[in-house]
């Protein structure tokens, strides 16, 4: 939380200073660079790559559980669950780049999600998941799946013990939401951070707007 107050308050002294001509702020000597390697590598990147490697755990621990639905197993799953909803609060804000291309944000948090919808997609088998602002998928939909689906635990363990289409519906949610993490995540550490600490400016497009 301190990184995110730190760089609030950069960004706000650095447009404080500029004058009339968006593209020259202070003295004119300021290195923007400095600032987007600064937000670039050590807040996106790390936070990215905490989410990649947590929204993959998360999908290993589902796919253990539909394997093997048990009350151990559907508290790992929830405990990565909600590990993976609090590495999404760290990057949320930057939709933006990779992220906008595959339109992450709508694909991992678009919500409120809708139990109807979820359970005819299930009923019918027949689905698409990658469907742009939907309401059936992401972490939403996983609340839903991992708490929802039955009146108490034994009633939700029950749910995927005796039903393959909520199995099925349960790993096809978390491998999407894998996969869609690990391409703005390997997007971001091969060849877009090089580009956003280039993108200096405070013209639109340019990285400090799109921060802002």
């Amino acid at each position: 939380m301190r990184n995110y107050l730190f760089l609030f308050l950069t960004i706000h002294l650095l447009l404080g200073s500029c004058k009339n001509d968006p593209n020259s702020c202070g003295d004119g000597n300021y290195d923007q660079s400095i600032l987007l390697e600064n937000i670039g590598q050590d807040l996106i990147l790390p936070n990215f790559n905490a989410l990649k490697a947590n929204s993959e755990l998360l999908n290993n621990n589902v796919q253990a559980f539909i394997s093997n639905p048990s009350t151990s197993n559907l508290e790992i799953v929830r405990t990565s669950f909600r590990s993976t909803y609090m590495n999404w609060q760290n990057v949320e804000m930057f939709n933006f780049g990779p992220s906008e291309s595959v339109q992450l944000n709508t694909k991992i948090n678009n919500f409120p999600i809708s139990p109807i919808l979820l359970e005819a997609n299930i009923s019918a088998g027949s689905y698409n998941i990658e469907a742009p602002e939907n309401y059936y998928s992401g972490l939403p939909a996983l609340d839903y799946l991992l708490y929802g689906v039955g009146v108490n635990e034994t009633e939700i363990l029950n749910t995927y013990i005796n039903s393959e289409g909520h199995r099925l519906y349960l790993s096809d949610v978390t491998t999407s939401m894998y996969n869609n993490i690990k391409t703005v995540t390997d997007e971001w550490n091969n060849n877009y951070i090089n580009d956003f600490i280039s993108n200096k400016g405070t013209a639109a497009g340019s990285s400090l707007s799109l921060i802002i």
